[in-house]
């Protein structure tokens, strides 16, 4: 092939990759203001709501990502079609906004649990299907989408948030025993050391086991010593007594 003609070639092919990547849907916030981080979620739609890579999209346009539903952007820049999610474009027109739910349907824009209680920052919200799943693109497509799932996969993912959660609190329970029990054998180190200098018997609610061992060594102890001197002591007393005729009881 002669070298005029692969040089054409050569263009042609960079004019028509350049003409694919300009031809890209974008995705704009409601004051027009382009994400960077959105993608559709129905790149062959006129149209399409975006949202990030990592989230679900939802048929009324939302996004679910860790358990939070979010507005995100739109592929039309002035937010007229009726495919751009129609909810919390005032108050977050140049970024995404969470949605916090107040009731089962009820939700409010933000994580304020205060504008729960005001009926003008409310809204409901019914439809949180996820939207129909859209084919894979091809490895070298030039239109990346986001992943879709169905119903039973987005319940498998709240199921894999749950699981972490109930391990952190399990841990936290353990630490909070932990501590507990170190305080606690604290204490009964100290109460001993108290009860035994007075010559009572250290029984304290919940650790009447350890007690009872603790007390019984210490008493055991204490009965050999008075016992020996005593043997030591009646030698002496039976001296005393052929003195003085006294009797030892």
């Amino acid at each position: 092939m002669p070298y005029s003609t692969r040089r054409h070639l050569g263009i042609s092919v960079f004019c028509l990759s350049l003409t694919l990547v300009n031809g890209q849907q974008k995705c704009y916030y409601p004051d027009g203001t382009l994400s960077t981080t959105d993608t559709p979620c129905n790149s062959s739609a006129e149209f399409s709501a975006c949202c990030r890579s990592s989230a679900y999209c939802l048929s009324n346009g939302l996004c679910l990502e860790n358990g939070i539903l979010n507005r995100e952007s739109c592929t039309d820049e002035s937010w007229t079609s009726s495919s751009c999610p129609q909810y919390c474009k005032s108050g977050y027109s140049n970024r995404a906004s969470p949605l916090m739910p107040c009731t089962n349907t009820t939700f409010t824009c933000g994580l304020y649990p205060n504008d729960c209680a005001a009926s003008a920052t409310t809204f409901e919200l019914t439809d949180l299907r996820p939207s129909e799943p859209l084919h894979s693109t091809a490895k070298n497509a030039s239109s990346p989408v986001v992943t879709l799932f169905t119903s039973p996969q987005i319940a498998g993912t709240a199921l894999g948030i749950g699981l972490p959660l109930l391990l952190v609190i399990g841990i936290l329970t353990y630490l909070l025993y932990r501590e507990k029990s170190r305080n606690r054998a604290i204490n009964l180190h100290n109460d001993q050391a108290l009860y035994y200098g007075s010559g009572t018997s250290p029984i304290l609610p919940g650790v009447r086991e350890i007690n009872t061992c603790s007390w019984g060594a210490w008493s055991a102890r204490r009965e050999g010593d008075v016992l020996e001197s005593i043997r030591e002591m009646e030698p002496a007393a039976r001296r005393e007594s052929s003195h003085h005729s006294v009797r030892i009881f």
